[in-house]
């Protein structure tokens, strides 16, 4: 499907760009200096085109710009309205997280708009002969690495981020013992999104549902001791499988 094969592309260049190469110092900068927005969009941009690079043709640098163009506007879009309402740039942690998760599900609409104008151009994404070669050698398709790769990164860093966002008001109130379960998070919500893939590839659907049983069973005591954290347990489960299945739609 050509929607998914710009979809694919376009989204490995986002998080990328927008999670991997983006430290957290400019992520802080960027609410209350502009060149730190100005910044930030070369690198994503650069990115993109990095993604784009093997598969380089007229419609894939078109896409390219405009992506790099629709997050720019996004993110200049962000720091106006929040030196607007926020002019000392110390915005409230709850309102942090509504932001962050409002800027997301605006990049995501935009690649979406941008895959579906090139999709239904039925110009079908291309490798260029050198890096086709260095396909053939792995012995996969050039679209096949960018998915995988996809899922992978974005099963990491993208994905705790988002469910962080979606949980924090669920957090636990101690603050060394939110930072424990945050850690603790971050490596087991990983692990099994990871593992979810895995089963969902293969069609062991119910292996999924003994999996969450099992995580449930260890955090059995808690749960049913301290009401916020069943809370957290079960919007972050939810979220992470959630995740996991959209993640998968994008595989070969």
């Amino acid at each position: 499907m050509i929607f998914k094969e710009y979809m694919t592309l376009l989204l490995l260049g986002h998080i990328i760009g927008d999670y991997y190469l983006q430290t957290d110092m400019l992520a802080k900068k960027k609410d209350v200096n502009i060149n730190a927005v100005f910044l930030h969009s070369v690198i994503y941009a650069l990115s993109m085109l990095a993604v784009m690079l093997p598969f380089l043709s007229v419609t894939t640098v078109l896409a390219w710009l405009l992506a790099s163009l629709f997050h720019a506007a996004i993110d200049f879009l962000r720091y106006s309205v929040q030196r607007m309402l926020f002019p000392k740039g110390k915005i409230p942690e709850e309102l942090g997280r509504i932001i962050f998760l409002f800027d997301q599900l605006l990049h995501a609409i935009s690649i979406l708009l941008i895959g579906l104008i090139f999709g239904m151009k039925y110009i079908a994404v291309s490798e260029l002969p050198p890096f086709s070669a260095l396909f053939e050698a792995i012995g996969l398709p050039g679209l096949s690495i960018v998915s995988w790769l996809f899922v992978i990164l974005f099963l990491h860093k993208p994905a705790n981020m988002i469910v962080q966002a979606i949980i924090g008001d669920y957090a636990s109130p101690s603050k060394k013992t939110a930072e424990r379960d945050r850690n603790a998070g971050v490596v087991i919500g990983t692990m099994e999104r990871m593992v979810m893939v895995v089963l969902i590839i293969i069609h062991q659907y119910l292996v999924i549902g003994l999996l969450i049983v099992a995580k449930s069973i260890a955090r059995f005591l808690r749960i049913t001791r301290e009401r916020s954290f069943a809370e957290y347990y079960i919007i972050g489960t939810l979220a992470s499988t959630i995740i996991a299945i959209l993640a998968y739609q994008l595989l070969p």
